[in-house]
C-alpha cells in the first residue's frame, strides 16, 4: 500500500482524475454496490448471512487495531493520531451496530476509507483529506435525495461516510507519510478554505429550506419535497425500528443530523495539529 500510495502522490494529475472519477461514479452505482449482499443472503439467508458478516466484522475492526496501534507508534511525534485512530474504529463499531438496518450498508465503509486513502496524498493536511473526503460522500447522498428522489435524507449514511472517510485517511498515514508535510494555519479562516465551508452550505440548504417550505420533515405535500415519508406520529415517538430480520436500528432525525453532519468533521480538526502550534 505504501508504494501505491507514493505513486498517487507523485503523479498528482493522476489522482485528480482518479478522485474525481470516485466522486462521479459512487452515486451512480449507489444502489448497485449492495448488489453482492443480497445475492449472499439469497445463499445463506438472513440468519447465517448476519452472523457471517458479523464474525468477518469483528476481523476486520480487530486487525485495524492491530494496524493502527502498531504502525502509527512508529511515527512517535504524532501520537494523537492513534487516539483518533481508535476512536474512529469504535464509531465505526458503534454505527455498524445501531445505524445500518441491512448490513449491505457495509459497502459505504469500503467505499470511502478506498476515497479517503486516495485523496490523502493530495491534501495538505489529514484533517483536510478528512472534510475533502467526507464533503464527496455528502454529495452523494444529497444526489441520491434530489436527484433520484430517495424517500428522505439518509443521515445515517451521512454519519457511515465520515466515518469511514477517516479511518482511510487514518489508515493512508500509518503506511504512508508525505516527505515533506504542508503547513496548515489552524484558525477559523483557514478552516472556511477547506471543503468544510461546502459542508456547511450542504447542511443550510436543508436547514432554510424547511424554514421556508420548501421541505417537509414528516410527509409529502404538494410542491413540497419530503425528507422523510415516515408518518409525524410514528417518526416521532420510535427511537429504534426493527426491520423483517429483527435487525435493530436507529434513523438519525432531521435538525439532530443537520448538527451531526457538521460537526463530526470538526472533531478531526486537531488530528494532525503539531504541539507546538
Amino acid at each position: 500500500m505504501k508504494l501505491a500510495i507514493q505513486w498517487l502522490h507523485d503523479n498528482q494529475r493522476v489522482n485528480i482524475v482518479l478522485v474525481v472519477a470516485l466522486a462521479i461514479i459512487y452515486p451512480l452505482i449507489h444502489d448497485k454496490a449492495s448488489q453482492p449482499f443480497y445475492w449472499m443472503v439469497d445463499q445463506l439467508g438472513h440468519k447465517a448471512f448476519h452472523l457471517y458478516l458479523n464474525i468477518f466484522f469483528t476481523c476486520v475492526l480487530i486487525s485495524m487495531v492491530y494496524i493502527v496501534y502498531y504502525k502509527i507508534r512508529e511515527h512517535g511525534e504524532k501520537k494523537n493520531i492513534l487516539i483518533y485512530g481508535i476512536a474512529t474504529l469504535f464509531g465505526i463499531l458503534a454505527a455498524y451496530l445501531t445505524l445500518m438496518p441491512y448490513r449491505s450498508e457495509g459497502m459505504h465503509f469500503i467505499q470511502y476509507a478506498l476515497l479517503g486513502i486516495i485523496v490523502t496524498p493530495l491534501s495538505p493536511s489529514l484533517f483536510y483529506a478528512i472534510v475533502l473526503s467526507t464533503f464527496i460522500g455528502y454529495l452523494d447522498e444529497y444526489y441520491q435525495y434530489f436527484v433520484t428522489q430517495k424517500y428522505y435524507l439518509d443521515f445515517n449514511d451521512l454519519v457511515l461516510n465520515v466515518l469511514a472517510s477517516a479511518l482511510g485517511v487514518i489508515l493512508s498515514y500509518t503506511f504512508w507519510k508525505r516527505p515533506s508535510d504542508t503547513k496548515f494555519s489552524y484558525s477559523v479562516k483557514s478552516l472556511l478554505k477547506t471543503p468544510y465551508t461546502g459542508i456547511l452550505l450542504l447542511a443550510l440548504i436543508i436547514f432554510f429550506g424547511l424554514q421556508l417550505g420548501l421541505f417537509s420533515v414528516f410527509k409529502e405535500s404538494d410542491g413540497v419535497y419530503p425528507l422523510a415519508r415516515h408518518p409525524k406520529e410514528d417518526f416521532d415517538t420510535n427511537f429504534w425500528y426493527t426491520v423483517s430480520f429483527k435487525t435493530t436500528w436507529h434513523r438519525i432525525r432531521t435538525y439532530p443530523g443537520l448538527l451531526i453532519m457538521c460537526l463530526i468533521p470538526l472533531l478531526y480538526y486537531n488530528i494532525d495539529k503539531p504541539s507546538n502550534q
